[in-house]
């Protein structure tokens, strides 16, 4: 593992791990990894695994209409080459009108829902002890999701041993995990804009769109559905590739619903990119 001072925050985030799932619990050294199939939890549900025997570790990810497929997917190949018992529970979010509303406190509500979904199951097998992946980075960023985590009494060994995504995919390489460099996802909601309402048509819609341009060669981006515009967002270097295709990409992209079809030239955020390899 390269650097000192990496290689110290590994081995004290093993230590972390090793004590939350030890001292969280009167009886045994159980517990459950809220799952996505990241980089982020992927390094906890590793870590967790390697502390503790195979079989205490359970890792759980909640499927709903705000998920992608492919990030369904992931997970369930994760969690096979990580060696973890995996679990995917199948949720309507959609009945929640506290989501639906897409608030500025949308994340919070939808976290909530998950974590508790997550204790519902968690109690058949008798564990209560729950980690995420939340880093350090995440702390440092406007996230309603961290209340409710913080509420619900999730604990978030990344963020606790002052790792931040860079250090995440370092580590996560130093593990030979395959997704150490994969880019980072997040649900389908983010793609409508605040105070719009979600609805199922409009994420189905984003959801086709991305897959789309994914088969066409162009692996990060978002599609934003604004009143039905589709404004596509990627990597600088990409966005030749589909004004290139640009015929293509609009003609499928009206045939969808869409009602008009933009490029915003300023790409994705830079702090979501990937380690440059």
């Amino acid at each position: 593992m390269p650097g000192i001072v990496l290689e110290k925050r590994y081995e004290r985030l093993r230590r972390i791990i090793g004590d939350i799932i030890t001292d969280r619990n009167s009886k045994n050294k159980r517990a459950i990894i809220a799952f996505s199939g990241g980089v982020d939890s992927s390094v906890v549900a590793r870590i967790a695994r390697d502390v503790s025997d195979d079989d205490n570790i359970i890792a759980v990810t909640i499927d709903s209409e705000i998920m992608h497929r492919r990030t369904i997917e992931n997970s369930e190949r994760i969690a096979d080459e990580i060696g973890i018992k995996h679990f995917v529970l199948r949720k309507n979010f959609l009945d929640n009108s506290r989501i639906v509303e897409n608030s500025i406190d949308r994340c919070y509500y939808c976290k909530k829902n998950i974590i508790r979904e997550i204790k519902k199951f968690g109690k058949i097998y008798g564990i209560s002890v729950i980690l995420d992946g939340t880093n350090a980075d995440d702390m440092n960023e406007f996230r309603p999701g961290i209340r409710a985590l913080k509420e619900e009494n999730v604990a978030s060994p990344l963020a606790d041993a002052g790792i931040g995504k860079r250090e995440v995919r370092e580590i996560a390489r130093f593990l030979g995990l395959s997704n150490f460099n994969a880019a980072s996802e997040s649900c389908l909601a983010t793609r409508i804009p605040l105070n719009e309402k979600i609805t199922y048509e409009k994420l189905r819609m984003v959801e086709s769109a991305e897959e789309f341009l994914w088969k066409l060669g162009i692996s990060y981006l978002r599609v934003r559905n604004f009143d039905g515009i589709a404004i596509i967002e990627t990597l600088p270097e990409d966005i030749e590739k589909i004004i290139y295709k640009r015929d293509t990409i609009y003609d499928k992209l009206i045939d969808m619903g869409f009602r008009r079809v933009c490029v915003d030239i300023g790409g994705v955020l830079r702090k979501y990119r990937t380690l440059e390899i």
